[in-house]
């Protein structure tokens, strides 16, 4: 235990690891503003359905807003016809008791929100309520048990407040899963449409996926990590050469006799300061595609001629030539168990 909590230390305060880049820093009050923002949050469960801060533009989506709210209707109604039927033959528990456990519980939610709160996007709820929605809830179901056990007469008036959360809690968790249905359908054809362009290549090939600002998209290779990894899942090459290429991200390459020089994210000043080097695309083993903002696709840039980072390099417009490395054939059977099935 020791021991796991000095790596933990360690990591938290390491300036060059993941949590340098994830925390963000900020006053102690404020942090315990949004904690308590975020705690409220569990116990708010329509604000799960009509409230949700939005992260990128919502794709246009897949369950209907009538069938969601059906369905939350059913598990609400569900619910409360099973909880009226069910009898507890048990003793009940000293009050005191039973209240001390739903507080427990709800404080072990604001803990678990307070761990999140000083996270970057977490004013997007991203991931703020993964621990802290099952507290709340145990918080919840334990207050409406000791209420019917204190007042009986009013067994229906207390069962309506679970029955609240289970009704919004089943619409909010369709809300979500129609935002991943619809976005994952836009970033099907995204990805379908790099593997369209370019089925396989030949090895050793650098790829760039380049775009002017998209901000009515949310893209599958929104930023240099998930290209790469999109990229290795497509083409089965752990080592391949890529770049994703948008001033969204602070990427971008230019010209030089020997091929483009380009840097990646957070790159961009070190390079122009000439204290670390830029990562080196020759044109003969390149390929370049750009992003469509009306289709949501990738087109291949077949020419260098015309293009504005390749038109005026000499040594571009002599070398670039990507269809010398793209194998054209049928998509890989793990290329259509991804996309197309």
């Amino acid at each position: 235990m020791a021991h796991a909590a000095q790596v933990e230390w360690q990591f938290l305060h390491d300036p060059a690891s993941y949590a340098a880049v994830a925390l963000v820093p900020m006053r102690l009050a404020d942090r315990f503003v949004r904690t308590l923002g975020f705690w409220r949050e569990n116990f708010a469960p329509w604000r799960w359905v009509f409230a949700r801060p939005v992260w990128y533009p919502r794709p246009p989506a897949a369950i209907s807003w009538w069938a969601m709210g059906l369905a939350a209707g059913f598990a609400a109604a569900w619910f409360a016809f099973r909880a009226r039927r069910t009898q507890n033959p048990d003793l009940p528990e000293l009050p005191a008791r039973t209240l001390v456990l739903a507080a427990i519980f709800a404080a072990m939610a604001l803990l678990a929100n307070a761990a999140y709160a000083g996270l970057q996007m977490a004013e997007l709820h991203y991931r703020t309520h993964i621990l802290s929605r099952t507290w709340a809830s145990l918080a919840v179901a334990v207050s409406a048990g000791w209420a019917v056990q204190q007042w009986p007469r009013f067994r229906n008036a207390v069962l309506f407040v679970p029955a609240v959360f289970v009704g919004f809690g089943v619409w909010g968790g369709l809300e979500r899963q129609d935002l991943w249905v619809s976005t994952w359908r836009l970033h099907k054809k995204e990805l379908l449409s790099i593997v369209t362009a370019a089925p396989a290549l030949k090895p050793g090939t650098g790829v760039i996926l380049r775009s002017p600002p998209t901000p009515n998209w949310y893209l599958a290779t929104e930023a240099d990590y998930l290209a790469q990894s999109w990229l290795i899942l497509l083409y089965d090459e752990p080592a391949i050469h890529a770049l994703r290429m948008t001033p969204d991200r602070g990427t971008g390459c230019r010209a030089t006799p020997e091929g483009l020089a380009c840097w990646h994210e957070q790159q961009a000043e070190c390079v122009a300061a000439g204290t670390c080097a830029a990562d080196r695309f020759p044109y003969d083993t390149l390929v370049i595609m750009d992003f469509d903002n009306q289709r949501g696709t990738f087109q291949l840039v077949s020419r260098p001629q015309g293009d504005p980072l390749l038109g005026e390099s000499a040594a571009a417009l002599a070398g670039y030539r990507p269809a010398g490395r793209i194998v054209e054939r049928p998509l890989t059977l793990r290329q259509r168990a991804l996309l197309l099935e």
